[in-house]
C-alpha cells in the first residue's frame, strides 16, 4: 500500500486514514477524498468544479459544502486561510496542496490484536489450538456529510453484504470505554444480520482492517457497502459519525452525525440500522425498536467486549456482567444468548468446571424462547449441545440458525464439527469451505479442515491446504503441526521431523518435545518427558500411544470420556490410534463416545 508522508501527517488511501504523529485524524469521506485529490495533484491547481465533480459525482450539491471541507481540512492541519502551509486559496480557480510530500510504500504492521482469527499462541497455550479440536472532527464537520446521497440505486438485498469497520475512538475516552466503541459495532452488526436477505461480513479482525486495503477486505468478503463509524467521548456524552461507502468508488451513500447520552446507546445503534437499511432500500419502513433497559444493555456490551477475547478468565467475567443486566431485564434475551456462547465455549473447549455445560444449556434455552428468530441465539445453543453431546439436537439448532443467517461463517464451522461426529466428512468439508468464503480471515476454518483431512487419511489434501494458511500466517505455529501428522500418516518421517521442527522452540512445550523425540528415534527421551510432565491431556495421550503405552493412553482418555470433554471425539479417525482400533479396551472406548450410527 502506498502512502503520502508531510510535516508529520502521513495519508494512506487503502486505510481511508489520515494520523498525525502515529495519531488518527478524524475526517468524514468527503473531506479525505478532497485530501487526497489535492495531493495527488500537488502539481497544479485543482479546480472547484473538479473537486465537486470527483467526490460528489451523480450528486447536486452546492459549492458551500466544498468550502465547509476545505475549512475542516485546515483544521484538522492546523493551517488557516492567512497562513496556510499545507492547502493554499488560488481565487477565482480552486484549490492546491504546496506542503512538500512523500509518496512511499506502507508497511504493514503486524497481526497482534487481540482479535486475531488464530494468535501466534505462548509455548504454554499452543496445545489450546489442539484442544479446541476438530473446533471515528466530531460534530463540527456536519457540512461535509451527504445524509441519503442520491443517485444510487437500490441494491438488491440478496446480492448485498455489508462490511462493519471498527468504530475509531476520538477525544479523552474512560480507561473501559472500549466496550462503546466495539460493543456498538457488534450490535449494528448482529442488528443487519437479522434483516432477512442482507448479507454480513461478520467476524473480520481489526487487525486485518487497520493493516489491509479495505477495498481488498470488502472484496474478499464479497462486501458491496462498508460501514465506518467514529465516537468522541465526553463524559457521559458521546458524538457518533457514521458514513456508509461505496468500497470501489469511496462515495457516500449515507451518513449521520449525533449526540446521545452514555445510557442511550441502544437508541444510537438503532438509528444507524435504520439509516443503513432505508439507503439500501429505500421505501423501507424503519425496523421496530427493541426495546432494552439502559442499564441493562450497557453491562451486556462490557460483557461482550469481555467475551471477544474468548480467553478462560475473561469467558467467566463476561458471564458475571451478563447475570448483572439480567437482575435488571429478566427478560433480556441477547444477555442469555451471551452466557450460553460464554459457557458453551468453556465446555466445549475442554473439561469445564462443574456446573458450566447446565448453566449454558438453560441460558441456550431460555435465550431461544425468548427471541426465537435470533441466529446468535440458536448458534449458542447448537454449540452447547455439541459440547454436552447431544448430537442430534446440536445439529438441529446449528441448521435452525443458519436458515435465519446463512452468512455467519462460524455457525457454518459448527455444522462442520457435527458432521464430523456423523462421519459425513464430505458434507464437513463443504461446510468449512463456504465458511472460508464467507470470511477468509478466520484461519480457523482452514485449521479445522486440514484436521478433518488427516482423519480422513487425505494427507495431500491436509498439507495443500496447511501451507495455503502458512502464506497468511507464516509465524504460526499449527500448520507444521498439522503438516507433521499429515507426512507422519503418510510414512514420511524425514518430511514429519522438517515441519515439526520448524514449529517448536526445544523445551518449550514437553509433548511436541517427546513427539519430536520419537519421530527422531530417541524413544528414551520421550519416555523421560512423558514420566515428568504427561498429565491428563489428549496430547499426551497421543504421546503414549507412540510410545505404545497403552495402559497410560487408555488412563488418559478413560478420564476424558467421564469428564465429557469433547475433544476426546477425535479418537474415533485420529491415525495416531491406529495400531490400537483392533482391541476390545479401545473399541470400548470408541463405544462411550455414544457417536450418531
Amino acid at each position: 500500500m502506498r502512502e503520502f508522508a508531510f510535516s508529520g501527517f502521513v495519508l494512506t488511501p487503502a486505510l481511508m486514514r489520515l494520523d498525525q504523529d502515529g495519531q488518527p485524524i478524524a475526517l468524514p469521506n468527503g473531506a479525505f477524498n478532497v485530501l487526497l485529490i489535492l495531493i495527488e495533484n500537488r502539481d497544479r491547481v485543482v479546480t472547484k468544479r473538479e473537486l465537486l465533480d470527483r467526490v460528489w459525482a451523480g450528486t447536486t450539491v452546492e459549492e458551500n459544502n466544498l468550502q465547509q471541507c476545505i475549512s475542516a481540512l485546515r483544521k484538522a492541519l492546523g493551517d488557516t486561510r492567512k497562513e496556510a502551509r499545507f492547502i493554499i486559496t488560488v481565487p477565482g480557480s480552486g484549490y492546491r496542496f504546496v506542503m512538500e510530500v512523500l509518496e512511499r510504500e506502507r508497511k504493514p504492521a503486524g497481526a497482534t490484536s487481540e482479535d486475531d482469527p488464530i494468535p501466534m499462541p505462548a509455548p504454554r497455550q499452543r496445545f489450546g489450538l489442539l484442544k479446541r479440536h476438530r473446533l471515528a472532527l466530531g460534530i463540527a464537520l456536519g457540512a461535509c456529510l451527504l445524509v441519503g446521497a442520491t443517485g444510487w440505486h437500490a441494491i438488491l438485498r440478496t446480492d448485498t453484504a455489508v462490511l462493519v469497520l471498527p468504530i475509531e475512538s476520538f477525544g479523552s475516552p474512560g480507561g473501559d470505554s472500549d466496550y462503546v466503541r466495539k460493543g456498538v459495532a457488534t450490535e449494528i452488526e448482529a442488528a443487519l444480520a437479522r434483516t432477512p436477505g442482507l448479507n454480513v461480513a461478520m467476524g473480520v479482525p481489526d487487525s486485518v482492517i487497520k493493516t489491509t486495503d479495505v477495498r481488498e477486505v470488502a472484496r474478499r468478503v464479497n462486501a458491496h457497502v462498508v460501514l465506518r463509524g467514529q465516537v468522541r467521548e465526553s463524559g457521559d456524552w458521546l458524538a457518533f459519525t457514521f458514513e456508509l461507502v461505496n468500497p470501489v468508488t469511496t462515495r457516500i451513500l449515507w451518513s449521520d452525525q449525533f449526540g446521545v447520552k452514555r445510557e442511550e446507546l441502544a437508541g444510537a445503534e438503532s438509528r444507524v440500522v435504520s439509516g443503513i437499511l432505508k439507503t439500501l432500500e429505500p421505501g423501507r419502513a424503519a425496523p421496530e425498536l427493541r426495546k432494552v433497559n439502559p442499564a441493562a444493555h450497557e453491562l451486556y456490551l462490557r460483557g461482550r467486549l469481555l467475551a471477544s477475547t474468548r480467553q478462560t478468565a475473561d469467558l467467566e467475567n463476561s458471564i458475571q456482567f451478563y447475570r448483572r443486566a439480567l437482575e435488571i431485564d429478566p427478560d433480556y434475551a441477547d444477555a442469555y444468548t451471551g452466557i450460553a456462547d460464554a459457557a458453551g465455549l468453556r465446555a466445549a473447549n475442554g473439561a469445564a468446571p462443574p456446573g458450566v455445560l447446565e448453566t449454558a444449556r438453560t441460558a441456550g434455552v431460555r435465550a431461544v424462547e425468548l427471541d426465537p428468530g435470533s441466529a446468535p441465539a440458536h448458534a449458542a445453543l447448537g454449540l452447547v449441545y455439541y459440547a454436552d453431546w447431544n448430537w442430534a439436537e446440536a445439529r438441529r439448532e446449528l441448521q435452525q440458525a443458519l436458515q435465519l443467517n446463512p452468512n455467519y461463517s462460524i455457525t457454518h464451522h459448527r455444522l462442520a464439527l457435527l458432521h464430523y461426529v456423523f462421519n459425513d466428512y464430505n458434507a464437513a468439508e463443504s461446510e468449512l469451505k463456504l465458511a472460508q468464503e464467507i470470511n477468509p480471515y478466520v484461519f480457523a476454518h482452514a485449521f479445522t479442515l486440514a484436521e478433518m483431512y488427516i482423519g480422513a487419511r487425505r494427507y495431500a489434501a491436509a498439507i495443500r491446504t496447511s501451507e495455503t494458511v502458512l502464506q497468511g500466517v507464516p509465524d504460526n505455529f499449527y500448520p507444521h503441526f498439522l503438516e507433521m501428522q499429515a507426512y507422519q500418516g503418510m510414512g514420511n518421517r524425514a518430511a514429519a521431523v522438517k515441519e515439526l521442527r520448524l514449529g517448536i522452540r526445544p523445551g518449550g512445550d514437553p509433548p511436541l518435545d517427546a513427539m519430536l523425540a520419537i519421530l527422531e528415534g530417541r524413544i528414551a527421551d520421550a519416555e523421560r518427558l512423558a514420566a515428568e510432565h504427561g498429565s491428563g491431556e489428549i496430547v499426551w495421550a497421543s504421546v503414549y500411544a507412540q510410545l505404545g503405552d497403552s495402559e497410560r493412553m487408555e488412563a488418559v482418555l478413560r478420564k476424558l470420556i467421564d469428564n465429557r470433554d469433547v475433544i476426546v471425539v477425535a479418537i474415533k479417525d485420529d491415525p495416531v490410534f491406529d495400531r490400537y482400533r483392533p482391541e476390545r479396551a479401545f473399541r470400548d472406548l470408541i463405544s462411550r463416545l455414544h457417536l450418531p450410527r
